[in-house]
């Protein structure tokens, strides 16, 4: 698992790396890591947590700045859409994780948003000709969600730190009382649930599919992908 978040903050897109220090802040903030410490949100594995997701935040945003002025951050949405002809797995024994390399045939998807609402848009797969469906919003609707998202999953997050400080003083008394078990539980629930949340946020790309055939996949474009798709005389446009 670390590996792969670490993998993420080194090869990845900006995007990318904000997740992976989004998931990172979040194991900070994570009731069994503040367990670990005996509640306290500054512990020292929390610390650890915090200081990797800043960085990750600091490169990301160094990685956005470089891309944007090199002309690959566009306002349209653009997904990479990849035919699967293979993986290869490998086992790293120095690092004792086992690594999954995918194979595959890869075309970009630029989505055109509706005036307004979600329009659900087709998309053919090069390779195998077959019909993929995707659904895109608006930048009116775009914006809704978002700000949805914010005050439900960010009031929620808030929500969670304030019962989860609660549950800690209110834990220093022995025996701890039944609500205070109760609070814990609903501050942990309420933190796992309103972190995924916002990770789906920062995920939100005014895109996503609706049908996928077995043997694609979906994600986001690289940086080498962006600079022959935006470099390309005529690059062409899959919203059919």
């Amino acid at each position: 698992m670390l590996y792969i978040l670490f993998r993420g903050i080194i090869k990845g897109t900006p995007r990318v790396i904000t997740l992976v220090g989004m998931i990172l802040f979040m194991f900070g903030l994570c009731p069994a890591v503040l367990l670990a410490g005996q509640e306290d949100i500054f512990n020292a594995i929390s610390i650890i947590f915090y200081s990797v997701a800043l960085l990750a935040f600091i490169l990301a945003l160094f990685k956005y700045l470089i891309w944007r002025r090199s002309g690959l951050i566009r306002s349209l949405p653009v997904l990479q859409l990849d035919h699967v002809t293979g993986k290869e797995t490998r086992h790293r024994a120095l690092l004792g994780v086992r690594e999954t390399t995918t194979y595959a045939k890869t075309q970009p998807v630029v989505f055109t948003p509706p005036a307004s609402g979600s329009q659900r848009i087709s998309v053919i797969c090069r390779t195998c000709q077959q019909e993929m469906v995707f659904q895109v919003d608006s930048f009116q609707q775009i914006k809704k969600k978002r700000l949805r998202a914010v005050v439900i999953w960010g009031g929620g997050l808030l929500l969670s730190i304030i019962l989860g400080i609660i549950s800690t003083y209110a834990g220093q008394t022995k025996p701890m009382a039944l609500w205070v078990y109760l609070v814990w539980y609903s501050h942990a629930i309420l933190f796992f649930c309103s972190a995924g949340g916002i990770l789906m946020l920062f995920a939100y790309i005014g895109a996503k599919t609706v049908r996928l055939y077995p043997g694609h996949r979906v994600r986001f474009p690289e940086k080498n992908e962006l600079a022959i798709l935006y470099n390309a005389p005529g690059a062409a446009i899959n919203n059919q």
